[in-house]
């Protein structure tokens, strides 16, 4: 049987795949982190160094969570959480040939109504945009997850900018923190 699905479908799907259980905790965390606390004011920078291993996934969440202290939307911060995930592991599994350690660093900030997030890595040069697309259009049996997870970072980001400088990648989203505009492309 050939049946198409539709972008969102594919994003939903994987997101399903690779994001329901840290959705779920992420859910849990806000309510128990949110209950009586009162918002603290936006800090100027926020900076984070994790070693390229998937086992700094947990550190990774805690990062994105830092948000909520902020009074950042739970939309906003699921939405962070999923495209640093798909960032962070797109790293760690394509950007090295070798197997020595090396630090992601991950700074956002919270400027006006906008949490800007800026991902750097000194792996190979990878530019997102410049990736080719993710076919939504084909027959569900000819589908592959190539290309997916570059696609839902640039479905769910309101903007997505590359730099490389001095062998640094340099990769850096915006979300919106206004509800109504949450998920919105500027």
């Amino acid at each position: 049987m050939s049946q198409e699905l539709s972008s969102i479908s594919i994003l939903y799907v994987f997101a399903a795949v690779n994001g329901l259980i840290i959705v779920s905790a992420a859910a849990f965390k806000y309510m128990a982190a949110s209950s009586g606390k009162k918002p603290q004011t936006h800090p100027k920078k926020m900076v984070y160094n994790l070693k390229n291993s998937i086992l700094e996934m947990d550190r990774l969440m805690d990062i994105v969570h830092e948000l909520e202290r902020y009074s950042v939307p739970i939309k906003v911060i699921f939405d962070v959480n999923l495209i640093l995930e798909e960032i962070f592991t797109n790293i760690i599994t394509h950007a090295y040939d070798d197997r020595k350690e090396h630090i992601i660093q991950i700074r956002q900030r919270i400027e006006g109504t906008r949490i800007i997030v800026e991902v750097r890595d000194d792996g190979r040069e990878f530019n997102p945009s410049k990736a080719p697309a993710f076919d939504a259009g084909k027959p569900l049996e000819e589908m592959t997850l190539d290309g997916l997870g570059i696609h839902l970072i640039v479905s769910m980001a309101d903007s997505l900018n590359y730099l490389r400088e001095d062998g640094i990648n340099i990769l850096t989203f915006e979300k919106s923190l206004i509800e109504e505009n949450v998920g919105s492309k500027n």
